[in-house]
Protein backbone atom coordinates (compact mmCIF):
# COMPACT_ATOMS: atom_id res chain seq x y z
CA UNK A 1 0.00 0.00 0.00
CA UNK A 2 2.73 2.34 0.81
CA UNK A 3 4.48 1.83 -2.15
CA UNK A 4 1.04 2.59 -4.32
CA UNK A 5 0.83 5.96 -2.39
CA UNK A 6 4.71 6.84 -2.79
CA UNK A 7 3.75 6.53 -6.47
CA UNK A 8 0.85 8.57 -6.91
CA UNK A 9 2.73 11.41 -5.45
CA UNK A 10 4.24 11.29 -9.26
CA UNK A 11 2.03 10.66 -11.44
CA UNK A 12 0.84 13.88 -12.50
CA UNK A 13 4.14 15.08 -13.58
CA UNK A 14 7.75 14.57 -14.26
CA UNK A 15 8.43 17.42 -11.15
CA UNK A 16 9.50 15.95 -7.65
CA UNK A 17 6.77 16.71 -5.22
CA UNK A 18 8.09 18.55 -2.35
CA UNK A 19 11.22 16.95 -0.45
CA UNK A 20 8.95 17.38 3.15
CA UNK A 21 6.57 14.68 1.17
CA UNK A 22 8.94 12.52 0.27
CA UNK A 23 10.46 9.79 2.54
CA UNK A 24 14.01 10.27 3.16
CA UNK A 25 17.11 8.75 4.74
CA UNK A 26 20.68 9.69 5.20
CA UNK A 27 24.00 7.81 3.70
CA UNK A 28 27.20 8.54 4.38
CA UNK A 29 25.97 12.17 5.57
CA UNK A 30 24.10 12.70 2.58
CA UNK A 31 20.37 13.05 2.01
CA UNK A 32 18.95 10.70 -0.62
CA UNK A 33 15.25 9.65 -1.31
CA UNK A 34 14.03 6.45 0.31
CA UNK A 35 10.97 5.14 -1.02
CA UNK A 36 10.06 0.76 -2.13
CA UNK A 37 10.73 1.38 -5.48
CA UNK A 38 14.34 2.75 -4.34
CA UNK A 39 14.79 0.38 -2.06
CA UNK A 40 13.83 -2.38 -4.57
CA UNK A 41 16.11 -0.91 -7.51
CA UNK A 42 19.03 -1.36 -5.07
CA UNK A 43 18.47 -4.83 -4.10
CA UNK A 44 17.96 -5.54 -8.05
CA UNK A 45 21.29 -3.99 -8.62
CA UNK A 46 22.97 -5.88 -5.86
CA UNK A 47 22.05 -9.14 -7.31
CA UNK A 48 22.97 -8.54 -10.73
CA UNK A 49 26.21 -6.54 -10.15
CA UNK A 50 29.72 -7.21 -9.31
CA UNK A 51 30.39 -6.36 -5.34
CA UNK A 52 32.68 -3.22 -7.18
CA UNK A 53 30.27 -2.06 -9.73
CA UNK A 54 27.77 -1.97 -7.47
CA UNK A 55 29.73 0.28 -5.15
CA UNK A 56 30.02 2.58 -7.87
CA UNK A 57 26.54 2.57 -8.53
CA UNK A 58 25.68 3.74 -5.19
CA UNK A 59 27.85 6.01 -5.24
CA UNK A 60 27.03 7.64 -7.92
CA UNK A 61 23.55 7.78 -6.67
CA UNK A 62 24.57 9.46 -3.41
CA UNK A 63 27.39 11.85 -5.18
CA UNK A 64 24.99 13.14 -7.84
CA UNK A 65 22.05 13.32 -4.85
CA UNK A 66 24.22 16.03 -2.80
CA UNK A 67 24.72 17.75 -6.28
CA UNK A 68 21.17 17.91 -6.63
CA UNK A 69 20.54 18.90 -2.84
CA UNK A 70 23.13 21.55 -3.22
CA UNK A 71 22.88 22.99 -7.06
CA UNK A 72 19.60 25.25 -7.35
CA UNK A 73 19.18 24.03 -11.07
CA UNK A 74 18.33 20.65 -9.65
CA UNK A 75 16.57 21.28 -6.09
CA UNK A 76 13.37 20.83 -6.05
CA UNK A 77 12.89 20.39 -9.58
CA UNK A 78 14.47 16.66 -10.28
CA UNK A 79 12.80 13.70 -10.04
CA UNK A 80 14.37 12.32 -7.43
CA UNK A 81 13.15 9.06 -7.51
CA UNK A 82 14.21 8.79 -11.38
CA UNK A 83 17.67 10.02 -10.80
CA UNK A 84 17.78 7.19 -7.95
CA UNK A 85 16.63 4.33 -10.53
CA UNK A 86 19.05 6.10 -13.51
CA UNK A 87 22.40 5.96 -11.09
CA UNK A 88 21.65 2.95 -9.28
CA UNK A 89 20.84 0.94 -12.52
CA UNK A 90 23.39 2.88 -14.67
CA UNK A 91 26.00 0.01 -15.33
CA UNK A 92 23.65 -2.62 -15.44
CA UNK A 93 24.83 -5.60 -17.05
CA UNK A 94 28.29 -5.01 -16.14
CA UNK A 95 29.67 -8.32 -14.58
CA UNK A 96 33.59 -7.98 -14.99
CA UNK A 97 34.79 -3.89 -14.66
CA UNK A 98 38.27 -4.73 -16.19
CA UNK A 99 36.36 -6.60 -19.42
CA UNK A 100 35.83 -4.48 -22.55
CA UNK A 101 33.09 -2.71 -22.59
CA UNK A 102 30.74 -4.39 -24.94
CA UNK A 103 29.04 -2.67 -27.37
CA UNK A 104 25.90 -3.31 -26.45
CA UNK A 105 26.50 -2.26 -22.56
CA UNK A 106 23.36 0.82 -23.27
CA UNK A 107 20.79 -2.00 -24.51
CA UNK A 108 21.81 -4.16 -21.96
CA UNK A 109 21.30 -1.27 -19.31
CA UNK A 110 17.77 -0.10 -21.07
CA UNK A 111 16.75 -3.91 -20.69
CA UNK A 112 17.44 -3.91 -17.44
CA UNK A 113 15.80 -0.80 -16.28
CA UNK A 114 12.54 -1.91 -18.14
CA UNK A 115 12.71 -5.33 -16.86
CA UNK A 116 12.88 -4.25 -12.97
CA UNK A 117 9.77 -1.86 -14.11
CA UNK A 118 7.71 -3.78 -15.52
CA UNK A 119 7.95 -6.25 -12.88
CA UNK A 120 7.90 -3.64 -9.70
CA UNK A 121 4.58 -3.30 -8.23
CA UNK A 122 4.62 0.24 -8.14
CA UNK A 123 6.94 0.26 -11.69
CA UNK A 124 4.07 -0.63 -13.25
CA UNK A 125 1.87 2.33 -12.21
CA UNK A 126 4.84 4.74 -13.85
CA UNK A 127 3.96 6.95 -16.54
CA UNK A 128 5.91 6.25 -19.85
CA UNK A 129 7.72 10.04 -19.79
CA UNK A 130 8.98 8.79 -16.26
CA UNK A 131 10.10 5.62 -17.52
CA UNK A 132 11.79 6.82 -20.57
CA UNK A 133 13.72 9.51 -18.18
CA UNK A 134 15.29 6.61 -16.52
CA UNK A 135 16.17 4.71 -19.85
CA UNK A 136 17.88 7.53 -21.31
CA UNK A 137 19.58 8.28 -17.83
CA UNK A 138 21.27 4.65 -18.30
CA UNK A 139 21.36 4.82 -22.31
CA UNK A 140 23.18 7.96 -22.41
CA UNK A 141 25.45 8.12 -19.13
CA UNK A 142 28.31 7.61 -20.94
CA UNK A 143 27.45 10.89 -23.68
CA UNK A 144 28.53 14.09 -23.28
CA UNK A 145 26.59 16.79 -21.64
CA UNK A 146 23.96 18.27 -23.54
CA UNK A 147 22.16 20.91 -21.68
CA UNK A 148 19.22 19.88 -23.80
CA UNK A 149 18.84 16.78 -22.29
CA UNK A 150 16.40 16.37 -18.98
CA UNK A 151 18.04 17.42 -15.84
CA UNK A 152 17.83 13.96 -14.34
CA UNK A 153 19.86 12.31 -17.06
CA UNK A 154 22.66 15.20 -16.25
CA UNK A 155 22.30 14.69 -12.96
CA UNK A 156 23.42 10.65 -13.01
CA UNK A 157 26.53 11.51 -15.10
CA UNK A 158 27.55 13.96 -12.74
CA UNK A 159 27.19 11.73 -9.69
CA UNK A 160 29.06 9.28 -11.87
CA UNK A 161 31.78 11.66 -12.91
CA UNK A 162 32.48 12.96 -9.32
CA UNK A 163 32.74 8.85 -8.32
CA UNK A 164 35.17 8.38 -11.52
CA UNK A 165 37.30 11.57 -11.03
CA UNK A 166 37.33 12.55 -7.79
CA UNK A 167 35.37 15.44 -5.99
CA UNK A 168 34.55 19.10 -7.39
CA UNK A 169 32.15 21.66 -7.46
CA UNK A 170 29.46 20.75 -4.87
CA UNK A 171 31.22 17.40 -3.55
CA UNK A 172 34.72 18.44 -0.88
CA UNK A 173 37.14 15.64 -0.52
CA UNK A 174 36.30 15.23 2.67
CA UNK A 175 32.82 14.11 1.43
CA UNK A 176 34.04 12.09 -1.14
CA UNK A 177 36.03 10.08 1.69
CA UNK A 178 33.18 9.84 3.46
CA UNK A 179 30.52 8.19 0.93
CA UNK A 180 33.97 6.17 -0.19
CA UNK A 181 33.77 4.45 3.18
CA UNK A 182 30.55 3.77 3.13
CA UNK A 183 30.85 1.61 -0.41
CA UNK A 184 34.70 1.02 -0.37
CA UNK A 185 36.72 1.80 -3.84
CA UNK A 186 36.78 -1.99 -5.56
CA UNK A 187 40.68 -2.51 -6.85
CA UNK A 188 39.39 -2.65 -10.53
CA UNK A 189 37.94 0.39 -10.55
CA UNK A 190 40.89 2.38 -8.53
CA UNK A 191 42.79 0.52 -11.86
CA UNK A 192 40.63 1.95 -14.08
CA UNK A 193 40.12 5.48 -12.86
CA UNK A 194 43.27 8.09 -11.93
CA UNK A 195 40.90 10.01 -10.04
CA UNK A 196 39.37 7.23 -7.51
CA UNK A 197 43.50 6.32 -7.14
CA UNK A 198 44.69 9.81 -6.29
CA UNK A 199 41.71 10.04 -3.81
CA UNK A 200 41.43 7.51 -1.84
CA UNK A 201 45.24 7.84 -1.26
CA UNK A 202 44.35 11.56 0.54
Amino acid sequence: MKSVVFSSLFLLGNCSPLLAEIPHRTIAGVSVIDTPIVRDAISYTKAHEDGGVFNHSMRSWVFGSLIINRNPAYNKIVDEEVHALGAILHDFGIEDPKAPMKNDHAALGETGVRNFLANSTEGKLWKQSRVQLVVDSVVLHLKASDSSQALEVRAVRDGQLIDLMGPSGYVTTAEYKTVVEAYPLGKDFMELSPGMNHHSEK
